[in-house]
């Protein structure tokens, strides 16, 4: 139930999304203090599960020699985790990145899926949140130009790991 009332409220506003999300229970989110629903833990929300299912496919372009080298190298879970959680687009000056939200606001923040560019850029209800709360643009409409954005699913098992701390399993 609190799934279909989640893939409801990407679409809807903050403030809906707040009062909703509370009545699924869960955890605070470091942007606001807001509740955000719990994802029960699966064998799906750890990085080397996520890696596989979710995640691979970012190298096809953000991986040495390829044309987000630049960037964040996210060719294998090692890298990805290293290269990504708690780190900015700043951390890679030589890279050029239209999201003005990954300048100030980590890839990933552990711990916090909302607040999190990584999240927004895959997910367009992450992406409406984080704007919102940031007065930022993510880089969520060229992901999805490009087909490089998450199912449902995806995203709620990306979301689980992020909050979980965004460990390195």
């Amino acid at each position: 139930m609190c799934g279909r009332i989640l893939n409801g409220l990407r679409m809807g506003f903050w403030v809906g999304s707040v009062a909703l999300l509370g009545a699924c229970g869960g955890g605070t989110d470091s942007v606001s203090g807001a509740s955000q629903a719990a994802t029960p833990t699966t064998q799906w929300d750890t990085l080397g599960n996520l890696f596989t299912t979710e995640f691979s496919r970012c190298s096809s372009c953000h991986a040495p020699g390829k044309s987000q080298a630049a960037g964040p190298d996210m060719s294998t879970p090692a890298t990805f985790h290293r290269d990504v959680v708690g780190k900015k687009a700043s951390d890679y000056p030589n890279w050029n990145v239209g999201s003005t939200c990954s300048q100030s606001v980590n890839f990933i923040t552990a711990g916090s899926s909302l607040n999190s560019t990584l999240a927004a850029t895959l997910d367009q209800g992450n992406s409406d949140t984080l704007s919102a709360s940031k007065n930022c643009i993510t880089s969520f409409s060229i992901h999805k130009a490009n087909g490089a954005v998450l199912s449902s699913n995806g995203i709620s098992n990306v979301d689980s790991w992020i909050r979980k701390g965004a460990l390195n399993n």
